[in-house]
């Protein structure tokens, strides 16, 4: 989720017409059609701490769900043969499942089940149970089609366990804290990054997530992380069974997340635009008026085990200098940096212009298409950090880290043993 880390701290252009009915005549809703040949489940579980007294994303990931509904009303109506869930948690202690439906050009709630343990769907047999949940309510057989949006925090492939505590504004905050509350994250709200690594309960691991989703019997057609830092390498491999696509930021994403309600018409499962969801969040974040900032890719997991091969060959062959490693384009905030860009790592490898160009060839058949802001921004020490971007291949990757948190982790990643 984003991891899912709390750390670690998202759809078919149809007009529905809808025909009068008498009073007689019975109600009838679109989006909840007998046959079922796509379901679309955003799940947005709690991202504040087990009191409740920082609510994390919630604000925020409520938002988007109402996004979502905007969206659906805005094309006319849900299309044939489509169901779209949404999982909230409002509180530590409260969740519900509902769907989503039309009548007469009005989206309406239909309640599926609101007796739900946040924690017992932030583990990954929560998780799991609750996508099986959904497969049979929705009627899903073989042949449906899901798209998984995950809303929440993130701090890409890094595993929970690997923190003791994340960025803090300053280490008077850091001096304020009890060892009930060392991961209590600091006030500030401009991006996604910062949130529930309040409570490590609330956090999953990014393989308990692909576990989860495949234990559910659930290949996705794509996986929407709607979190900072997970267009990774690492989690594009970690993903690679458990989704066709990965849909995600380089960077950190701005707290209000991806636009949904202009989104909408290109999450199809059954035929997704990847290049309709970038041109959305482009659009959107080129109209704002203040912090026009953010990136985002879709990526083929399908080509990421070739992209692996090719790394593995670099690898045997040539190793980045501290100096040259300087001199990579970063793509995120943390001191030391965690996320490169691929492409400017790989170049400063120094390989030859044939390895080059193979590399670029595997790389562009798995970021299918990405698009990126001249500036990303950061927000994780709770001083705006404004990053300029002369290169952002739709991919990073952590090779070259320094990070003390980072290194605990990086080499039991599937990606290095892969590539190393």
């Amino acid at each position: 989720m984003r991891k899912i880390l709390f750390h670690f701290t998202l759809l078919l252009t149809v007009v529905m017409i809808l025909a009068g009915c008498s009073k007689d005549d019975p109600i009838i809703y679109t989006g909840n059609d007998a046959e079922t040949s796509s379901v679309i489940i955003m799940y947005l579980p709690w991202t504040g701490n087990a009191s409740g007294s920082n609510e994390g994303l919630y604000s925020a990931l409520a938002d988007n769900a109402i996004a979502l509904e905007q969206g659906i009303k805005q094309i006319g109506g849900i299309p044939q043969g489509q169901k779209v869930m949404v999982f909230i948690s409002e509180s530590p202690t409260s969740s519900e499942l509902y769907q989503l439906v039309t009548k007469d050009g009005v989206v309406e709630k239909i309640p599926v089940n609101n007796q739900y343990s946040t924690y017992d769907f932030g583990t990954p047999a929560g998780l799991s149970s609750l996508l099986k949940e959904i497969k049979h309510y929705t009627h899903a057989t073989n042949s449906t089609k899901f798209g998984l949006i995950i809303g929440g925090h993130g701090t890409g492939w890094t595993q929970k366990e690997i923190w003791e505590e994340y960025p803090t504004r300053s280490t008077t905050d850091r001096a304020k804290r009890d060892t009930q509350s060392s991961w209590a994250p600091p006030q500030f709200t401009m991006t996604r990054f910062m949130g529930s690594v309040a409570d490590k309960q609330y956090a999953l691991d990014l393989n308990e997530i692909a576990s989860a989703i495949m234990r559910a019997g659930v290949k996705l057609e794509y996986l929407i992380l709607d979190d900072c830092y997970m267009a990774n390498v690492e989690t594009a491999y970690t993903f690679r069974n458990a989704t066709h696509y990965l849909v995600a930021s380089t960077s950190e994403i701005l707290k209000e997340g991806m636009p949904y309600k202009i989104m909408y018409p290109a999450l199809n499962p059954e035929a997704p635009s990847f290049v309709g969801m970038t041109k959305a969040f482009a659009t959107h974040y080129d109209n704002k008026k203040t912090y026009a900032l953010g990136a985002l890719s879709a990526i083929d997991c399908s080509k990421i085990e070739a992209l692996a091969e090719e790394m593995k060959v670099l690898n045997g062959k040539y190793k980045v200098s501290a100096e040259e490693a300087s001199n990579i384009q970063i793509l995120g905030g943390f001191n030391p940096t965690i996320f490169f860009d691929m492409l400017s790592y790989v170049k400063h490898m120094k390989p030859t212009a044939a390895e080059l160009s193979s590399f670029k060839a595997k790389l562009q058949e798995a970021v299918i298409t990405s698009t990126c802001t001249p500036t990303v921004y950061s927000a994780i020490y709770g001083i705006g950090n404004f990053i300029p971007i002369a290169e952002n291949c739709g991919l990073t990757i952590s090779d070259p880290t320094t990070h003390p948190t980072a290194l605990k982790g990086l080499q039991h990643t599937e990606w290095w043993g892969a590539t190393h």
